[in-house]
């Protein structure tokens, strides 16, 4: 959907992928930010590699009609989480020479020269989105020359090793677990990001990719107002429905109030962002990673609430809602660290 149209991909503007990417969090959240995931190392294949490249990785996947191409990226670390966010970044505020002192990627890459290839060792992280059924990943890592990169690298290479499956709170059917390098040889031509281009590609990823998130989270708070609203006008308390008492009535117009406002911010973001000629502001897409994520799970708490007991039963459908909206707050890094990175552009 994202990739250019010249190359075969559906040529989809951020706009347009945000409207696909709420209604998919309407059904399915975790298989949603799935599929935010699986693309990524074919969009950086689509903007940075050869065109011989392209047409060994990239064709196939805009081909694939099987999932046969299943992309992962994994960044996350054992001992790194969300302050990942700050590598390669100024730090404003605090001790900043003793915080980039000490933060970088554990996981590393050197050149073999003899050979022309990269090797690279290290581990990532238990929650790598879609690691366990990837054929693809797009690895950052710490450069032992200096600076960080971005490296494809075809999981069916030796030394990658990868882990079990999560059993997690809420999207479940969202697949997460380790990976990790051990003297893992690929092409020369498979890093895709150099250090000099580093930086962009972050802001330029991640500011896509939270909205997106927020789009998700749209579509999980919308489902979860209708899910209510259908249970309010079913449900009888009191000798009437519930939705003929005036303050359940104006539980339920605060809910959609908050669903509205949220799609509008979305929406609105897109829109400006789906100009390709304009730089990612990162405290914009921040917000529609951190605040929007933090009032999804609110609407579907309070839409629990609206349930009763009946809500906290397993097989009811806003129970698992609610599950889902706690894991955004954590998809793709905190928000709340991710507000703060972007604290940083908004103040300086």
């Amino acid at each position: 959907m994202a990739c250019p149209e010249a190359m075969g991909g559906g040529g989809a503007s951020i706009y347009e992928q945000s409207l696909v990417y709420e209604e998919l969090g309407w059904g399915s959240s975790g298989l949603a930010l799935s599929l935010v995931v699986s693309q990524i190392p074919f969009l950086a294949l689509s903007a940075h590699a050869s065109a011989d490249l392209q047409d060994q990785y990239l064709r196939p996947y805009l081909e694939d009609r099987q999932a046969e191409f299943i992309g992962c990226y994994p960044v996350t670390e054992p001992a790194h989480g969300s302050d990942l966010f700050f590598i390669g970044n100024p730090v404003h505020g605090g001790r900043s020479e003793w915080s980039l002192a000490r933060l970088n990627y554990e996981t590393n890459a050197y050149l073999d020269e003899r050979r022309n290839e990269w090797v690279i060792n290290g581990q990532k992280a238990q929650w790598i989105t879609n690691t366990s059924i990837a054929t693809h990943a797009f690895v950052l890592a710490a450069l032992q020359a200096g600076g960080s990169a971005g490296f494809l690298v075809p999981l069916s290479t030796a030394g990658v090793e990868r882990g079990v499956a999560l059993e997690k709170l809420g999207q479940r059917e969202m697949n997460q677990a380790g990976i990790s390098f051990k003297d893992v040889r690929i092409p020369y031509d498979h890093m895709l990001i150099g250090p000099g281009d580093y930086q962009r590609f972050i802001s330029n990823a991640f500011g896509n990719a939270y909205i997106l998130i927020g789009a998700v989270c749209v579509g999980i708070a919308r489902a979860a107002l209708e899910e209510a609203v259908a249970f309010c006008k079913a449900r009888v308390q009191g000798g009437a429905r519930l939705v003929e008492h005036q303050d359940v009535q104006r539980r339920l117009m605060d809910l959609f109030a908050e669903v509205e406002l949220m799609r509008a911010y979305i929406r609105s973001l897109a829109r400006y962002h789906s100009d390709a000629a304009k730089t990612r502001l990162m405290h914009y897409s921040a917000v529609a990673r951190g605040h929007v994520s933090k009032q999804a799970f609110k609407v579907c708490s309070d839409a629990l609430d609206l349930f009763g007991h009946v809500g906290f039963s397993k097989g009811v459908l806003i129970e698992k809602l609610y599950r889902d909206a706690r894991m955004t707050r954590m998809m793709g890094g905190a928000g709340t660290v991710a507000q703060l990175r972007a604290a940083q552009e908004f103040f300086s």
